[in-house]
């Protein structure tokens, strides 16, 4: 494979057997994903320095739930090789709640934490699902119900941001699951 100037893009040629390979980073707690695209009726082999179990679908194309590292795949009747590695997103990652049930159907004393890879101590703007906006990880006096966070800006400019964890469910005290109700 190799990569031609034209002008300010590149032109990438690619040998007739030679496969590509689509990395998807891990967000979050999510593992990364790979999809080699190769010949038809070829056969495709992974490998990793870490003993990865693989987890593959698409007759072996596709491979998920990998962590952060190094990793090769290989065309056996190619004998073509690529070295890739799946990293981890940067981007704000809301990965689980921790909740503070309410005292009563009608309470409002209810408490959401979001927990994020964004570092204490950094501006943001947070939209809850019920509609209103914090500065800080956590939606106070809240009534029981579900809700969600999306983080919108950070130190004033607007983020994308990841959800990969499943709403939080705020429920009255002794009803439900124990508490604390700490979702990831």
């Amino acid at each position: 494979m190799g990569c031609f100037s034209k002008g300010n893009r590149y032109k990438k040629t690619i040998t007739k057997d030679a496969p590509v390979v689509f990395v998807t980073p891990c967000f979050g707690t999510m593992g990364g994903e790979v999809t080699a695209f190769v010949p038809q009726g070829s056969n495709v082999r992974w490998e990793s320095n870490d003993c990865v179990e693989f987890h593959s679908s698409q007759g072996g194309r596709c491979v998920s739930c990998l962590r952060p590292g190094s990793y090769s795949v290989f065309v056996d009747d190619s004998d073509s090789q690529v070295d890739f590695q799946v990293k981890h997103s940067n981007y704000p990652t809301i990965t689980g709640y921790k909740v503070k049930n309410a005292a009563g159907e009608l309470s409002r004393d209810g408490e959401i934490e979001m927990i994020t890879n964004v570092l204490n101590g950094r501006d943001m703007l947070v939209g809850w699902s019920d509609g209103s906006f914090t500065t800080h990880k956590t939606l106070q006096n809240v009534k029981p119900g579900v809700y969600f966070a999306t983080i919108l800006e950070i130190d004033g400019k607007a983020v994308p941001c990841i959800h990969s964890t499943t709403p939080a469910v705020l429920e009255v005290k002794g009803e439900g699951s124990c508490e604390p109700n700490l979702q990831l």
